[in-house]
């Protein structure tokens, strides 16, 4: 109905040769009514009774800061613990946390890879570290949708860390200073060498263009009421083609109607 955007044949391609990775952000997971990342700042501030000043309209740089800052005050093995706790997956989900999750585990993607810290995916795919022995992991998988590959086989690398496991976790500025070389290295092989898929991403740029592919490339993201202008925009900065869904036309379930497609598709 004009809803969604076709599906590029590309992408389809991709999925069917097996190297179509996932790139996921918290958009996977708000229909589960987990807090997004200001959310979830907020309400760790809260719980330790710290005063907390969010930028107004800030880009994902300035956040990083601001958590870098909640965790220097709250403490890191209590900051990963009360994020646990805040990102701990209702049970049952709801419908349409339900219907997204079960679409994206039916497309054979070659890895995941994930920017968030809750545990939604675990389960369905292999959780490996976001080092060097992980990355390689992600970077060398294909997936077989011909052959019945299933998500159980499939890669999943969490780029801020193991909540389960605070050492691993990234949050505060000498972290991401540490992982920064590394984790850059990573997303360039991925891009160079994979066709990428982001799913809950917004894709605004502020501060960290450094983590997205360059022009040239041919890669996709599912977002929400994008215009033509910011469509020719990521597609000529960064060769991001992007499959627009009107979010309440479709009452947010964009997402689960693309992957459903193209679960179908492949």
């Amino acid at each position: 109905a004009g809803w969604v955007d076709e599906i590029p044949d590309g992408l389809v391609r991709a999925l069917q040769e097996g190297h179509c990775v996932a790139v996921v952000g918290a958009g996977l997971s708000i229909p589960a009514g987990l807090p997004g990342f200001e959310a979830l700042l907020k309400q760790v501030a809260s719980a330790s009774s710290v005063s907390l000043a969010l930028p107004d309209r800030g880009g994902y740089d300035e956040l990083d800061r601001v958590q870098s800052c909640l965790a220097d005050l709250v403490g890191r093995e209590k900051m990963c613990s009360l994020m646990l706790e805040l990102l701990r997956s209702p049970q049952p989900l709801p419908a349409k946390a339900e219907a997204v999750i079960s679409a994206f585990v039916q497309v054979p993607f070659s890895s995941v890879v994930s920017w968030n810290w809750d545990e939604l995916l675990d389960h369905s795919f292999v959780l490996v570290p976001h080092n060097a022995q992980g990355f390689e992991r992600v970077l060398t998988s294909d997936a077989s949708p011909r052959a019945g590959n299933s998500p159980p086989e499939t890669p999943l690398v969490k780029m801020q860390g193991n909540l389960r496991d605070p050492q691993s976790v990234v949050l505060t500025q000498a972290d991401y200073r540490r992982r920064d070389l590394e984790a850059l290295t990573f997303l360039q092989c991925l891009y160079s060498s994979r066709v990428v898929l982001y799913v809950g991403l917004s894709l605004r740029t502020t501060g960290v263009e450094r983590y997205f592919p360059g022009p040239g490339g041919s890669h996709y993201a599912i977002l929400n009421d994008v215009s033509e202008e910011q469509k020719a925009d990521l597609l000529r900065n960064f060769g991001i083609q992007v499959i627009s869904y009107d979010s309440v036309a479709t009452d947010f379930q964009g997402n689960a109607l693309v992957l459903e497609e193209l679960a179908r598709r492949v």
